[in-house]
């Protein structure tokens, strides 16, 4: 009976029309309920990075409050995590450098989940420095104590008002009056004790030297360096080579000492830099080591296209190898960056579609940094400014959890607008920094012309020299 019934049916179903009746109906059928499905389920939008107006971040900055807080407000979470398989490498890994290669990324051990470093408790106040044979004294802290000699400490400039209007009697400055016997940092590991001591000298080429990679000073940074933070309060340069430091070059070194008041300044290269300028700033600030290498010439063998990119492979290098601020010699900071110090690693935007590389935050060791530095072997191309601008831009679409992006702070204007840094004012009062881009600026600037310069150029000077950008009575 069952097989009788069976075999009707499906003689029944084996009918061209009806076959083709009964799939048209299923198909239907399949289409309604995955539709309907389909509108039972929620779907959370993902919150656009710093999608906030120039507005709200002035009108946060005047307020004291940065443009994380405004981002926070729209969303409890700030980063949404949508690159499950890539995790940060949070470990703290000894390696070298050699002939231009790391560790790829995705051979490095994977960490546990990300801890900031251990606090290291400041020393002991004590009524007077303990003293070593070599009549040294023992110096470890996150931040220097050497604004103190600037020729005004305290910044006072007034972001609300951009008229420049009011004049204001500006301090006496030369670079000509110096002391001639100086403090110098110097280097110290013994066992597991690692620090810095300071010294005397009585000469501003008497900078400890070491050879990059040194474990001594990796041990120094992370003892003495990071405070509560995963970036270590370490800025580094590259200066390749034996000649003078330019006017802009030190108000370079100077907005780092203002506004970050460094552990340490790392110059990376053959030499170091030379002349009046240079002597007043290392007189003062005692805090200077000089990493010393040679400028590569290929990296994953092949040979560099530009000079100009042995520079954007370096400061990779360093951050890897250290962790810290990198800053271009024309890079100018204008307000303290503590507060970024807490992403692994921060980047600003250029243009819509790069990523600047003149001023970049990092933890020791960052994934992104390594994403970034393996693109020299794996889409290398020979043009100016590809590795180093539009690839970072690439990487942070593609790995948006593994990088703070700083909107237009760290390069504002740019330069496609540098007439607004030359020949206008600009309000920077929401910027960290600004790009001077010095190599297209003809006219001769020093402590005297800035006193009465009406412009981008002067005020950025006046406010890091003097402590306020109102123009000069005198």
């Amino acid at each position: 009976m069952a097989k009788h019934l069976l075999t009707t049916i499906t003689h029944f179903f084996s009918r061209p029309n009806i076959r083709n009746s009964v799939t048209g109906i299923l198909l239907i059928l399949s289409v309604t309920v995955n539709a309907y499905l389909l509108l039972q389920i929620r779907v959370k939008p993902l919150p656009i990075r710093n999608s906030i107006s120039l507005e709200q971040k002035n009108a946060a900055f005047l307020q004291g409050q940065g443009v994380v807080a405004i981002v926070n407000k729209r969303s409890n979470e700030r980063i949404v995590e949508i690159a499950n398989d890539i995790q940060q490498v949070d470990t703290v890994v000894d390696f070298e450098i050699k002939k231009g290669k790391l560790d790829e990324p995705d051979k490095i051990n994977e960490p546990p989940k990300q801890n900031p470093p251990a606090k290291h408790n400041p020393p002991k106040k004590q009524k007077s420095p303990p003293k070593q044979k070599t009549q040294s004294n023992v110096y470890c802290a996150d931040t220097s104590k050497w604004t103190q000699h600037i020729v005004n400490p305290k910044t006072d400039t007034n972001l609300l008002d951009w008229t420049f209007k009011k004049k204001r009697k500006c301090p006496a400055f030369s670079v000509d009056e110096y002391p001639k016997v100086r403090s110098k940092v110097s280097l110290q590991c013994e066992g597991k004790s690692s620090k810095l001591v300071m010294t005397s000298a009585n000469s501003t080429r008497d900078i400890q030297e070491v050879e990059f990679g040194n474990k001594c000073l990796q041990d120094v940074i992370n003892n003495c360096c990071h405070g509560k933070y995963v970036v270590p309060n370490v800025v580094h340069y590259i200066w390749y080579a034996d000649k003078e430091l330019g006017y802009f070059q030190f108000v370079s070194f100077m907005s780092a000492l203002r506004f970050m008041k460094p552990c340490l300044i790392l110059i990376h290269g053959s030499y170091i830099p030379r002349g009046k300028y240079w002597d007043y700033f290392v007189s003062i600030s005692p805090n200077i080591i000089h990493v010393k290498r040679e400028r590569p010439t290929e990296i994953f063998g092949q040979k560099l296209a530009y000079p100009e990119h042995a520079s954007d492979i370096m400061r990779i290098e360093a951050l890897i190898a250290y962790g810290g601020v990198y800053l271009d010699f024309d890079e100018i900071l204008l307000r303290n960056v503590e507060s970024l110090r807490k992403y692994d690693y921060t980047q600003g935007h250029e243009r819509d579609v790069t990523l600047g590389s003149q001023f970049v935050m990092a933890r020791r060791n960052a994934t992104f940094l390594n994403y970034w530095y393996h693109s020299y072997r794996d889409d290398y191309q020979k043009t100016w400014a590809w590795n180093a601008l539009w690839v970072p831009e690439k990487l942070s679409k593609k790995y948006p959890n593994l990088i703070h992006v700083e909107g237009y702070n760290f390069t504002r204007p740019n330069w496609q607008h540098v007439d607004l840094i030359y020949n206008a004012n600009y309000d920077w009062s929401t910027n960290y920094g600004m790009h001077m881009y010095v190599r297209w600026y003809k006219n001769v600037t020093n402590n005297v012309i800035i006193r009465k310069l009406n412009t981008t150029i002067g005020a950025v000077c006046r406010h890091v020299l003097f402590g306020n950008k109102e123009l000069c009575v005198r």
